[in-house]
C-alpha cells in the first residue's frame, strides 16, 4: 500500500516558494507524492505496478529518470525519490550532505514504503548510495541495473578524482552558487537536454533556481573523494553479497573512459552490458527508448 502524501514541500527560490506542483502537467507528468524521511521532507514519484524499479540519481533530481519511467511504468512499479535538499525535498538542519547519509535516507525511505524484491537503477553518485544500500539489505535485493557509475574507491582514476575536486572546489562551488552554471551546462546535449524541448529543459532547472540546492550539490559531488575506506567496503560487497544477483549495465558509448562495464563484467557473475550508440553521461536521456526496452527485455530473460 502507498501511504498518504504528508503535504507538498516547497523549495524557497528568489523568495519565491517553489513546489513540484507547480509544473506543468506535460512535463512533470506524474503525481508528486511527499514523505518525511530521517526528519527529512522527501519528494517521491510511485508510479504503475508490477515489479518495483527504485531509481537513485544523488545530485539532481527525479525528472532525469521521467522518460524511461512514461516507458515503463505499464509493465514495472516505478519509484524515484530527490535526496534531501535536491529536487523538492528539502532537507533538516540534521542532515549531512554526504553519501553516507543519503545511503540511509534510502534505507529508511524504503523501509518505510514496505519494499521488497527490489530492482535498483542506479547512476552517478546514485551508485555508490544505491550499492551501499544494498549490500547491507541484499535480502530485499532482486536485481540491479547500472548506468554510468562506480561502486570502488576512486584512487586509481586520476582524472576522474581532478574532476571531481575542481567541480566541488571553491572557485566552481561560487560560481554555480551564483550563476548555476552546473544545472545549465547539464541541461544541454552533452547532459540530459539531447532529447528534451526548450521547455523540458526549463523544467529540469526549476528546482535549481534555489541556491541552496546549488550548494546541495557542489558538497555532494566532493565526498567520493572524502570516503576511499567506505568506497572499498562497497567493493568488497559487490563481489560477495551481491556477485551472484542478475545484472544489466547501461552505459553512454562516449562517456565510459576507464571501462568500467567490464569491470562489472568481472566483478558480478551475470552481467549483461549494454551500450547506447552515441550516448553521453546520461544514456538514459540521450536514449530512453533504448534504455526502457533493453531493462524491459532483460528482465524477461534474466530476471523473471
Amino acid at each position: 500500500m502507498k501511504p498518504a502524501s504528508v503535504g507538498p514541500s516547497r523549495v524557497e527560490a528568489n523568495g519565491k516558494g517553489i513546489s513540484a506542483e507547480d509544473l506543468a502537467a506535460e512535463e512533470w507528468p506524474f503525481v508528486s507524492r511527499y514523505l518525511d524521511v530521517e526528519g527529512n521532507r522527501i519528494h517521491y514519484i510511485d508510479e504503475g505496478r508490477g515489479p518495483v524499479l527504485l531509481f537513485v540519481h544523488v545530485g539532481f533530481w527525479s525528472f532525469v529518470w521521467r522518460d524511461v519511467v512514461t516507458r515503463l511504468r505499464s509493465e514495472f512499479r516505478c519509484i524515484s525519490l530527490d535526496f534531501p535538499g535536491t529536487g523538492f525535498s528539502t532537507a533538516s538542519t540534521a542532515h549531512e550532505n554526504t553519501l553516507a547519509a543519503n545511503t540511509k535516507v534510502l534505507d529508511a525511505f524504503v523501509q518505510r514504503l514496505g519494499l521488497e524484491n527490489l530492482t535498483l537503477v542506479m547512476h552517478d553518485l546514485g551508485g555508490p548510495v544505491g550499492f551501499g544500500f544494498g549490500g547491507r539489505n541484499p535480502e530485499l535485493v532482486r536485481a540491479l541495473v547500472i548506468s554510468n557509475t562506480f561502486g570502488w574507491p576512486l584512487a586509481e582514476y586520476k582524472w576522474i578524482k581532478r574532476v571531481l575536486g575542481l567541480m566541488s572546489g571553491p572557485t566552481m562551488t561560487t560560481l554555480n552558487r551564483r550563476f548555476n552554471i552546473v544545472a545549465r551546462m547539464s541541461s544541454g546535449r552533452f547532459g540530459v537536454g539531447k532529447q528534451l524541448s526548450r521547455r523540458a529543459k526549463r523544467t529540469f532547472l526549476t528546482p535549481f533556481r534555489a541556491r541552496s540546492t546549488r550548494e546541495t550539490w557542489s558538497e555532494l559531488i566532493g565526498d567520493p573523494l572524502r570516503i576511499e575506506d567506505d568506497l572499498a567496503v562497497i567493493d568488497r560487497l559487490l563481489s560477495t553479497v551481491l556477485r551472484d544477483v542478475p545484472v544489466l549495465t547501461i552505459f553512454g558509448a562516449r562517456n565510459d573512459p576507464y571501462d568500467w562495464q567490464g569491470r562489472y563484467a568481472r566483478t558480478f557473475s551475470h552481467a549483461r552490458p549494454v551500450v547506447i550508440e552515441k550516448g553521453m553521461h546520461f544514456p538514459f536521456m540521450d536514449d530512453p527508448e533504448r534504455f526502457s526496452a533493453s531493462i524491459r527485455d532483460w528482465w524477461r530473460d534474466a530476471v523473471i
